[in-house]
């Protein structure tokens, strides 16, 4: 499968917090550049007094990153830190019809809410019926076995770029370090310098069809 838009269509890449858009999908913002919306779904954090601040320092940073990459529209959902599952009401405000592709965190995340946000999403999607194609990113949690791969090589740069926007978190992590590195890795298998690696559940059942069609060929 091969990632590909034509001048009508777009992508959304849903972000459970501030940074993981530029961390799981830096470089597929920045190679459709314009064609692509984000959806924030948290603010980072729970919902206390103490965290007012780093929320709007978060906030800004984001602004800044979708900026980076030259993001075309932003939703917001809103949503507090582990609040995700009794806000579900609030997925369903947004028009998934209009989206060739929807980018969510993978399902084995080890991050709660970023499993909250890919279990959400695919709620949605079956109670509006819409049929898309939904890929699943990685952040914290490296996909198995990856069936998509997006070669990044040439905004590698700009995908860093947006990453560094987010401050308050490379401060305590090097997270261009260890991306990047995720990155080269997957590139490797494909002959890319940089990759980013998703999975497609729609993707594996027609490779199973298409073997099963080879199959038949053979005989």
């Amino acid at each position: 499968m091969k990632i590909e838009l034509s001048d009508n269509e777009k992508i959304l890449v849903v972000a459970p917090h501030p940074d993981d858009e530029s961390i799981g999908c830096g470089g597929l913002l920045n190679k459709f550049r314009g064609k692509c919306d984000v959806l924030l779904v948290t603010n980072g954090h729970l919902n206390k007094p103490e965290n007012k601040q780093i929320i709007e320092i978060r906030q800004e940073e984001f602004e800044s990153a979708i900026k980076t990459c030259k993001v075309n529209e932003v939703f917001y959902l809103h949503i507090f830190a582990q609040e995700i599952p009794k806000c579900f009401d609030r997925f369903l405000s947004i028009d998934y019809s209009k989206y060739k592709y929807i980018f969510v965190p993978n399902r084995f995340e080890i991050v709660l809410d970023h499993v909250d946000v890919y279990s959400s999403i695919k709620k949605a999607l079956k109670k509006k019926n819409i049929k898309t194609n939904l890929l699943e990113y990685e952040v914290w949690t490296t996909i198995r076995f990856p069936n998509v791969y997006l070669d990044i090589t040439d905004v590698i740069e700009l995908k860093k770029a947006a990453i560094e926007q987010h401050k308050s978190q490379t401060s305590e992590l090097d997270f261009v370090k260890f991306i990047t590195g995720l990155n080269a890795y997957r590139g490797l298998s494909k002959g890319f310098e940089f990759a980013e690696a998703f999975f497609c559940e729609a993707e594996k059942r027609r490779e199973k069809i298409r073997q099963i069609k080879r199959k038949i060929k053979r005989k």
